[in-house]
């Protein structure tokens, strides 16, 4: 029986993805940010090791791998802009898509493996999203832990390029960006 990966479950993987691994592109950060604030989007992302020959699929790379750094293929068309890609996938969500992430070990990985699916199972359709359990709390904090994960991306960036500067104000950002601890 082919395994459901449910949109949690996808959510959770991005988010362990985007704390663990720096992508090549920063711009490719706003399609995670709004695959993990559209639910019924997300329930239509499907994770895979190799996008050949799908309808829609994006290959997204880490600073570890040689691949590209992004690319995303659609409608017999192929942009390496994450912006029109992130244009493709709000104007067409009900369309399935396929998503590679290229990354150290990720064949070995056990929280990609988790999530990805195997070559029989592109026919799998999702559960629905009212089904699935989905809260609106756990999708705040979701998007809390995605929009932090971006900003400490930024710091490092900020710090490997030695712009003070930028460092300072990110860090007021993550300061005001953070929830305060209850007393």
């Amino acid at each position: 029986m082919a395994k459901t990966v449910n949109t949690q479950e996808k959510q959770k993987f991005i988010l362990w993805f985007l704390r663990n691994h720096r992508l090549q592109s920063e711009a490719v950060y706003s399609i995670f940010e709004y695959l993990l604030t559209d639910p019924e989007r997300l329930a239509r992302v499907h994770f895979v090791h190799d996008t050949t020959g799908l309808p829609v699929g994006m290959v997204v790379s880490t600073i570890c791998c040689e691949g590209p750094a992004f690319l995303f293929r659609y409608e017999g068309k192929e942009t390496i802009r994450p912006g029109e890609a992130l244009a493709y996938l709000q104007a067409n969500p009900a369309t399935d898509v396929f998503v590679s992430l290229l990354f150290h070990e990720w064949e070995s990985s056990p929280e990609y493996n988790k999530v990805v699916l195997q070559p029989v199972e592109f026919s799998q359709l999702p559960l629905p999203v009212e089904n699935q359990g989905l809260e609106a709390p756990w999708l705040d904090e979701l998007i809390l832990q995605a929009q932090t994960a971006h900003l400490y991306y930024r710091i490092d960036k900020a710090l490997d390029q030695q712009d003070r500067e930028e460092f300072f104000h990110l860090v007021r950002l993550l300061k005001e960006h953070l929830p305060s601890p209850n007393p």
